[in-house]
């Protein structure tokens, strides 16, 4: 391999590239530009890996996809990233004016943006001046709806990359809303025993929820939600409660945490909207026609059978709450029934309105 391929080779780890995926529409300088500030937020975590040697570095070069980073956005993103090394004690960015960008060579992947180096030895003797122990090299590619950011360090003496990080930061569809629709049953145990006190008060559920991914781990996503819980079965009553009355109409707030355990793999990577099996852990609010507010803790399995369609089935737990209900027949006596215990949820199915 020839020297001058050699310092090519070793540029490309220096620097950044940005490199847009072809499906799907591109993101805005913006969004790239959001995108690599959030991805550099842990980079002071990540250079503890570093070797305490390399204290001096030189920024050698930035690579830049031609269809997304336009000159101005590559000196953008440059600028980020010595902003991101200068707020940090170890190592120090030295500025090297013959490090800066001279002229871009074009090929089919994208555009590099060079130093001008022609030989090995060039490089070296541009080391020894400034006094670097190694040259930076960093590579952004902006995908559909995630950046990526990769830093190289280089060895000046044998032009190989003695540390290497990868960054990536969602920034295209952070959130996602959608309705669904299932049933839930809410267990009951009577104080005294009452053939019209069945074993659960059932409803049909629909339910509204907005989700969001987490900047820092795409694994997780939050969400809200609330709806209306219909009931189906429940106690016949002339005293309307949650569990008891005539077309009982109720309202509930949830709060969550989704966690990917099966994320469906694209183009070699993971799809972390997309789950073949996700873990959702929910805390629920439930409130009620003449009866106090009931709280549920609740955690279920979730199946995302496409893209836009989810399935899933999950237990919960509800503090049980003494209620008073009358029946229906007249002259009945006031009953005492205990409402709680174990509980179970599903969503027959959910329709996501974005992904």
């Amino acid at each position: 391999m020839s020297v001058s391929r050699m310092i090519g080779i070793a540029a490309s780890a220096v620097v950044v590239t940005c490199s847009v995926a072809s499906a799907g529409p591109g993101l805005s300088d913006s969004e790239i530009l959001a995108g690599v500030n959030t991805a550099l937020r842990i980079l002071p975590d990540r250079l503890a890996t570093l070797n305490a040697d390399m204290r001096r570095l030189g920024f050698y070069a930035l690579n830049a996809d031609r269809r997304s980073i336009p000159r101005a956005l590559h000196r953008q993103i440059r600028s980020r990233i010595e902003g991101a090394f200068n707020g940090l004690e170890f190592p120090a960015l030295i500025f090297t004016p013959e490090l800066r960008p001279l002229y871009v060579v074009s090929d089919s992947t994208g555009i590099r943006f060079h130093s001008g180096f022609r030989t090995a030895q060039e490089a070296r003797d541009l080391a020894a001046r400034y006094r670097l122990d190694g040259f930076l090299e960093a590579g952004v590619a902006a995908g559909v709806d995630t950046v990526f950011v990769e830093l190289r360090v280089i060895d000046p003496a044998t032009l190989t990359a003695v540390w290497q990080e990868s960054f990536e930061s969602p920034v295209g569809r952070l959130s996602l809303s959608g309705v669904s629709l299932g049933m839930k049953g809410i267990g009951l145990t009577a104080a005294v025993s009452d053939p019209n006190v069945p074993p659960f008060a059932q409803y049909y559920v629909g339910e509204y929820r907005f989700m969001q991914k987490s900047h820092r781990d795409e694994h997780f996503k939050v969400f809200l939600a609330g709806g209306l819980m219909i009931a189906h079965a429940y106690i016949p009553s002339r005293t309307k409660t949650v569990v008891s009355g005539v077309s009982s109409v109720n309202f509930f707030g949830r709060v969550g945490i989704r966690a990917a355990l099966v994320p469906v793999m694209y183009d070699g990577g993971p799809d972390y909207w997309h789950n073949w099996a996700a873990l959702e852990i929910s805390a629920s609010r439930i409130f009620g026609e003449g009866n106090i507010p009931l709280s549920e803790f609740g955690a279920r399995i979730e199946c995302d059978v496409t893209q836009s369609i989810t399935i899933g089935a999950g237990l919960s737990y509800v503090p049980p709450v003494e209620l008073s209900y009358q029946r229906s027949a007249p002259g009945s006596q006031a009953a005492e029934v205990t409402v709680g215990g174990l509980s179970y949820e599903l969503t027959l199915v959910r329709f996501w309105f974005t992904r």
